[in-house]
């Protein structure tokens, strides 16, 4: 006898920071949800991330930005609350703490782009910041040398990604999702505008909704579904260092590169950008890169022990903004990824918006730019065939890179 597909009201392919965000809010809103991953639940590019959590625009900003800045405003918002639910529903903290962060630039071209479009983001927003000289940012930062000033953003948080993570499970698991952790999805089973059928390795899985959450590996998942989605592998790689607690006392951001530090007397150190497809591999290169930022910003790190490496592959996009939304030509398959480095800090606004869409409610923010396959997005995105759209072509101006200090 064949047997008999699984059935859910929602499947989610991608089992990262995206997937396990938008499972949890999908079923303490009442629906049955399978959530699987090709690996481990949350082993890639979201357990990689530094979590690093910058502030965006206050609602009462939000008509005159953009979908993205949005986004950010409301991640801002439900941050501090998912913590605490989280928190008081698992006993796990996720080490969610206001520290505040300070902008570097001196002596860094890359820095000092990333610094100028910074702050004309703050000051649309209204956001509070102080510019430091040299002997103010000694007294806030006795450590750092080298810089002849700084900004201090106050509102500015960080979170630990592996804690976040494990917290994010435990809910998931509380709240009745079932996990599929080494479930490769193998194609697609289709009838007109809609998927009837995930065909996984571990047998057919049937559900009323299907979303990609799967960061950089969900351009062949959409292949499957007859969409040619350019999402790039962007490898990103981190140092951990471990001495005295108490070093710094807040993020430093200095462009793309960053230090975080804990509570505990570790500090990450990061990260690249590198285009080189797949490979997670930590490079001599690499590493180098980040310890000679490291040290030359905060000499004390020297002293400091390399407790350990890693990478993870930021899933990038064309014009560096996430695809949220429904996939174009489906009634029921929907997508949540390409949010490069920012998966992090815009996974809680990403998984309420999607909740919504997916389950037919308005949703707190109008995302409708972010879609797949908008005239407006810089991609080269091809839709189905006999679905209407912009076929193969890159749409509108390119727009103004997105600050990279994230992950």
């Amino acid at each position: 006898m064949p047997q008999t597909p699984e059935t859910f009201d929602v499947l989610l392919v991608g089992g990262g920071v995206i997937g396990l965000s938008l499972a949890w809010e999908l079923a303490q809103a009442g629906a049955k949800v399978c959530l699987l991953d090709s690996g481990e639940m949350g082993r890639e590019a979201s357990w990689a991330a530094a979590g690093m959590l910058p502030p965006g625009p206050s609602r009462d900003l939000w008509p005159s930005c953009s979908n993205y800045d949005q986004m950010q405003g409301f991640s801002h918002e439900l941050h501090p609350v998912w913590h605490q639910q989280l928190s008081e529903l698992t006993q796990i903290d996720n080490g969610y703490r206001p520290t505040g962060a300070l902008y570097v630039a001196d002596g860094n071209p890359e820095a000092k782009t990333a610094f100028e479009k910074n702050q004309r983001e703050w000051d649309r927003w209204g956001l509070d910041y102080h510019k430091l000289d040299a002997m103010a940012l000694t007294d806030l930062e006795p450590a750092i040398s080298g810089q002849s000033h700084a900004t201090l953003l106050p509102t500015e948080s960080q979170l630990r990604p592996p804690r976040h993570l494990k917290a994010l499970l435990a809910a998931c698991q509380l709240a009745g999702v079932a996990l599929r952790p080494g479930c490769q999805v193998l194609g697609w089973n289709r009838a007109s505008d809609r998927v009837t059928a995930a065909v996984t390795s571990t047998g057919a899985i049937t559900a009323g909704h299907y979303c990609l959450t799967s960061g950089c590996w969900t351009g062949p998942l959409a292949a499957g579904l007859g969409l040619e989605l350019p999402i790039r592998p962007v490898r990103g790689q981190i140092l951990l260092l471990n001495g005295p607690p108490n070093t710094l006392g807040r993020i430093i951001n200095a462009g793309p590169h960053y230090l975080t530090p804990r509570t505990d007397g570790r500090v990450l150190v990061g990260s690249t950008q590198e285009e080189v497809g797949f490979n997670k591999q930590n490079t001599v290169a690499g590493l180098s890169e980040l310890m000679n930022f490291a040290r030359a910003l905060c000499p004390a790190l020297a002293d400091f022990t390399l407790e350990q490496s890693w990478s993870g592959l930021r899933p990038g996009t064309a014009d560096d903004l996430p695809y949220i939304g429904r996939l174009p030509g489906y009634e029921n398959a929907w997508i949540a990824a390409g949010h490069f480095r920012a998966g992090i800090q815009l996974s809680p606004a990403t998984a309420v918006v999607m909740r919504s869409l997916i389950l037919g409610q308005e949703p707190p923010v109008d995302v409708t730019g972010l879609g797949v396959g908008q005239p407006l997005r810089f991609s080269s995105m091809c839709l189905p065939p006999g679905v209407a759209g912009d076929g193969c072509e890159a749409h509108g101006k390119k727009r103004e890179p997105r600050s990279q200090n994230r992950a």
